[in-house]
């Protein structure tokens, strides 16, 4: 399972699974992954009824959590990203805390995923815990009123860019994951979100 932050102000953020870490990263995929569905119903009862009457009452709720471990490269790369994580100052976090989650799941065997939206999402900590010299374990908690209609099918390939001579001559290469949304497009900038 992936979690990527969608937000209008801000670039779209992995919340769990960035596609463009390696297995080696140790943060590529979840841990711990739970999915709980809820609404609110009630019974009534009454003296000398056969049995209760049960209302669904709606007020649906979807809550997502996920567990990721990351390694940096020092304990001080990993405490800056810890105080990024709670600023005081909004621009200064590393992601906001609401907006548009989509839940991704990979085609096992192949390059193919599929991801899910869930709107008006409000994202919180749910635990962090310091691993070794440079390791975090970091569980995060996506909760909102449910997923939406959206759907959304793509490819994600690695690629590798050759981008020329860099000025002391030598040839630059660079490498990442390129992830495109293939049905469902509403547009270049759910290219550039994925």
């Amino acid at each position: 399972m992936r979690l990527r932050l969608v937000t209008t102000d801000r670039d779209p953020f992995w919340i769990v699974g960035d596609p463009a870490l390696t297995a080696l990263d140790k943060a590529g995929t979840a841990m711990g992954e739970r999915v709980q569905l809820s609404r609110s119903q009630q019974s009534a009862t009454g003296a000398g009824w056969d049995s209760q009457i049960h209302y669904d009452r709606m007020n649906q709720r979807v809550v997502i959590t996920a567990t990721a471990r990351r390694e940096f490269a020092t304990d001080w790369e990993r405490m800056s990203f810890l105080c990024r994580l709670a600023a005081v100052n909004e621009t200064a976090q590393e992601h906001l805390w609401e907006g548009v989650v989509w839940l991704r799941l990979d085609q096992p065997g192949s390059t193919g995923f599929r991801e899910w939206r869930l709107g008006d999402a409000v994202v919180g900590l749910a635990g962090t815990e310091l691993e070794g010299q440079v390791g975090l374990r970091i569980s995060y908690t996506v909760s909102c009123g449910g997923f939406s209609s959206e759907v959304r099918e793509g490819t994600s390939e690695h690629v590798s860019l050759i981008g020329g001579e860099s000025p002391s001559g030598t040839l630059v290469e660079l490498t990442g994951t390129l992830a495109g949304v293939t049905s469902g497009l509403t547009g270049v900038e759910e290219i550039l979100n994925s």
